[in-house]
């Protein structure tokens, strides 16, 4: 495994680069963004040097543009570029997004052979899922210059702000705006979000805590990588279809269901005994409102399904898990919603446990007869293009 050593090279922010930015009205925050603790959710993205040629003049013009249109992309998202005020809004939209440039002592392809999951850090500008401050900056960035000429660049959002429809909605736009395809970016929706739940103008301090005891639990837990094939995906959808032919569970909500069931199982080899299980998933609410709001209405606009299993009553075969999260998901449709299938590709699932459970998990032969732990990562599945 490589050692991985990486030197931070330059610090600065980046601000929107329209001065009307400063003058726009503070965003106000919804009920859904009060209750969510300010902690960073995180996106990497990997670019091999394609071109052979390994020059600090390309790696500086490539850097240089993308800093130039995350500034123009803050012109639209300029809430990303401001400070969250007493947990009710957003402004001081010039402070800016801060950025990192960094170098690595080693080639792209030599650190994704095999790595651990916590290496992935070491690209990122804040640690993700971490308690962080209410001022703290809403967005970072942080480019990693490989030896080979390869890059890292990676994004840290604030979960005060951004849920995964906003961070991707957000990515689209710099993406377009980045190849010059200005006219493609959608606008994005500042207040559908407030209105749909407005914000009060204060909260109880318990209601705050138990969010956070929801959000960070304390105790020693490891993450593990694994990768389901197309092939082991489709077993598993099969035999969550047992005995109900017209069931049409998701290769997410299947392999969810599967993951939940070995947890369950290595748990009741710690305790001797099976133990009531709650399985908690995000649900994008902005499809599910009467009338559906825009898919590029920002902040968080996502609540918590909960599906609960008594193992004493309650059969915990994959079928049956499958039903109760569907069961679950059900109680926020506003209409018959149903998930789009999508097939034809594997899943990569990060696990989190503490570290005996873990270590059962790694070793059950039927989770191991579907998943590949920690495979390498083949150089065509990089991101070529920057």
């Amino acid at each position: 495994m490589v050692r991985i050593d990486i030197e931070i090279v330059s610090r600065e922010n980046i601000k929107p680069s329209s001065p009307i930015v400063q003058h726009k009205k503070p965003y106000k925050l919804s009920l859904l963004d009060q209750l969510t603790p300010t902690t960073y959710s995180s996106i990497i993205f990997f670019y091999p040097n394609t071109n052979g040629v390994n020059s600090n003049s390309i790696t500086k013009t490539r850097t240089d543009h993308l800093k130039k249109s995350l500034s123009e992309t803050l012109d639209i998202y300029y809430p990303l570029s401001g400070r969250v005020k007493d947990n009710l809004f957003i402004d001081s939209f010039n402070e800016g997004v801060p950025s990192i440039e960094a170098r690595v002592n080693c080639p792209l392809f030599d650190f994704l052979k095999h790595f651990e999951i916590e290496s992935l850090n070491h690209f990122l500008p804040f640690q993700p899922y971490s308690k962080e401050d209410m001022n703290a900056p809403l967005m970072s960035i942080q480019v990693s210059r490989f030896t080979c000429g390869g890059m890292a660049v990676g994004f840290a959002a604030s979960h005060k702000l951004v849920d995964g429809a906003t961070f991707k909605a957000f990515l689209t736009a710099l993406t377009f705006i980045s190849r010059g395809d200005c006219n493609d970016v959608k606008q994005p929706a500042f207040e559908q979000a407030s209105l749909l739940f407005p914000p009060r103008n204060s909260l109880p301090q318990n209601h705050l805590s138990l969010m956070e005891t929801l959000w960070f639990t304390e105790g020693n837990y490891i993450t593990r990588r694994f990768v389901f094939n197309p092939k082991a995906i489709a077993m598993l959808r099969a035999k969550a279809k047992a005995g109900r032919p017209d069931a049409k569970p998701t290769r997410i909500q299947t392999l969810t269901c599967f993951v939940w069931k070995c947890c369950m199982a290595a748990s009741k080899v710690i305790s001797g005994s099976p133990k009531p299980s709650i399985l908690v998933e995000a649900v994008d609410l902005r499809s599910r409102t009467k009338p559906p709001i825009s898919d590029t209405s920002t902040g968080n606009v996502f609540w918590w399904a909960t599906a609960l299993v008594n193992p004493m009553g309650t059969k915990t075969e994959l079928p049956e898990l499958v039903n109760k999260l569907n069961e679950a998901t059900a109680l926020f449709d506003s209409d018959n919603y149903t998930q789009t299938l999508q097939d034809g590709k594997g899943i990569e699932a990060w696990v989190t446990l503490d570290e005996e459970r873990m270590t059962i998990l790694e070793r059950d032969p039927e989770f191991l007869a579907f998943a590949s732990p920690n495979p390498k990562i083949s150089p065509l599945n990089i991101i070529s293009v920057l």
